[in-house]
């Protein structure tokens, strides 16, 4: 579907008219492209962070011990 949905989007900018054939299929590709987006945001920011706590696991002196400790339990840091 997220394939399909980049399709939908790239088809819409490129001025395909798309209301004779699937008149709903345009909204929800829309709606999964932008889903896609925060995803794609949400998996590198968790990536990010996983490699930040895994190969300095003394910057987790930074944060309150609150919020160090729950970084550590996502984590899973030994």
């Amino acid at each position: 579907m997220l394939w399909i949905s980049g399709n939908a989007i790239a088809d819409y900018r490129a001025r395909i008219d798309y209301s004779q054939e699937k008149p709903w299929s345009l909204r929800l590709m829309h709606r999964l492209w932008r889903l896609r987006r925060l995803a794609v945001i949400a998996g590198l920011l968790l990536a990010f962070g996983s490699i930040l706590v895994h190969l300095a696991p003394d910057w987790l002196a930074w944060p309150p011990d609150r919020q160090a400790q729950t970084l550590q339990d996502f984590y899973r840091v030994p």
